[in-house]
């Protein structure tokens, strides 16, 4: 049985926020223009991290960013980091100082 065009998805991916920001008779742009921020702030904010971005689209969707983007946000907002960031930033620490000439 098809959706009906109130109810949100129960999974959310770009093509599912932008449908729903269009259903909502908003551009991309547009909402970059209303957030002032960037105007392919939110367009980017689709494919890759972008908080400014991310955070006017949750905004406007009236969502939390965790539920739209949870490979990005945990469940109070915070960015989540990605592993291999972490653990570059990990060893980066671990390395012994040279000692001064």
């Amino acid at each position: 049985m098809p959706r009906a065009a109130t109810e949100t998805p129960a999974r959310w991916d770009r093509h599912a926020i932008a449908a729903e920001i269009k259903r909502r008779g908003m551009t991309l742009k547009g909402l970059s223009a209303r957030y002032k921020i960037g105007s392919s702030t939110c367009r980017l904010s689709l494919v890759r991290p972008s908080p400014t971005g991310d955070a006017a689209i949750a905004h406007f969707l009236g969502r939390p960013l965790f539920e739209l983007w949870p490979d990005r946000y945990d469940r109070k907002g915070n960015r989540l980091v990605p592993m291999k960031k972490r653990l570059a930033a990990a060893r980066k620490r671990k390395r012994p100082r040279r000692a001064p000439d």
